[in-house]
């Protein structure tokens, strides 16, 4: 009998007991994360919210403050300098450690066939004074004028402002700047033969006409603003701020992440890639343009207008990419331009 019998399923109380251990179970896994979640309140509250609400205080009222609202000294050490551009092809002023804050202005002077760079440099402690030095350097025909200060400030402040003033008669070939916490202006013209280098960290760069074979520029949280470059090469790049540049130049490369940019191509002649992220694109060209553009996003409108629409061709079209080309397809120029979250918008005109 036993042999013929049906196989039964199994007894009804072995499920419940299994549920039964999961529902202990789930009950021990709930316990577990009461418990650690009012462990990290308590540790929040009673050591980590303190330190750090702590720190951002400081930090607040360290960046608010600067240098403002504090009586300054002025360093001792020799800050003016004179540099022949016929003795030197080349002139690099950098600043090099920890500043509170700064400012560089670059301008041209017309009655004068010398380079001028006057460094004025004050601080809050007294102890500062032997921390600092201005070192210069001549090798190969590039005058360095190298300023020094400590790599770590704590409460201390320092203030460095740079004033550079370039001939008009003689050209250096070579310009080059380098700095943090301090925005770099040049409110008149300025121009080199070959190349102008700037750089800083935590400032905007803004320049009027420049002129050059080349022209390269690096800012790290600062805007970056060019009102007329004439040349043969642009590279701009620019990490936490918008760019917006007008360029006469046959090759242009600007690279920028969390800021947008407008650039306008005044050459006819043009190969422009110029990409960003986290940021609205614009570029305009000259009506003479002729030649091939790619516009990319991956969340935003892709958007092409010509002042005369029958040469504009297009050849691909989709929500993330246009690709065709305005007037002749074999034409000297090219823009590619690119960015992840932001629209894009060519405007030939």
């Amino acid at each position: 009998m036993d042999e013929k019998s049906p196989m039964l399923p199994q007894p009804a109380t072995s499920g419940c007991n299994c549920r039964d251990e999961y529902r202990k179970e789930k009950r021990r896994n709930w316990k577990r994360k009461v418990l650690v979640i009012l462990f990290s309140l308590f540790f929040w509250f009673g050591f980590a919210a303190p330190a750090l609400k702590h720190s951002a205080n400081f930090i607040q009222s360290h960046f608010n403050s600067g240098c403002q609202n504090r009586s300054l000294i002025p360093w001792k050490g020799k800050s003016s300098f004179e540099i022949n551009p016929h003795d030197f092809s080349g002139l690099y002023v950098a600043q090099n450690g920890s500043i509170t804050q700064g400012h560089v202005e670059i301008f041209r002077e017309s009655n004068d066939e010398i380079a001028h760079v006057d460094v004025d440099i004050s601080m809050s402690d007294h102890h500062l004074q032997d921390q600092i030095e201005i070192v210069l350097n001549d090798n190969n025909g590039l005058y360095t004028v190298d300023i020094r200060t400590p790599r770590r400030l704590h409460d201390e402040c320092i203030r460095v402002d740079i004033t550079i003033s370039l001939p008009k008669s003689h050209n250096f070939d070579n310009f080059k700047v380098s700095t943090v916490n301090s925005a770099i202006t040049a409110e008149a013209d300025i121009a080199v033969k070959d190349t102008i280098e700037l750089h800083t960290v935590n400032g905007a760069i803004r320049l009027a006409t420049v002129k050059a074979e080349t022209l390269k520029l690096v800012t790290v949280n600062g805007a970056t603003h060019v009102q007329l470059f004439e040349g043969k090469t642009s590279n701009i790049t620019g990490t936490n701020g918008s760019v917006h540049a007008a360029l006469d130049a046959q090759v242009v490369d600007t690279i920028a992440s969390n800021g947008a940019v407008q650039v306008d191509l005044l050459s006819h002649e043009v190969k422009a890639n110029i990409k960003t992220v986290n940021g609205a694109i614009h570029v305009k060209t000259s009506g003479e343009f002729e030649g091939a553009f790619k516009l990319k996003s991956l969340s935003g409108r892709l958007e092409v207008t010509a002042s005369e629409s029958k040469k504009l061709h297009i050849e691909k079209a989709s929500r993330r990419e246009v690709q065709g080309y305005y007037g002749d397809s074999n034409g000297n120029s090219q823009v590619n331009a690119e960015t992840v979250n932001g629209k894009v918008v060519l405007q030939i005109d």
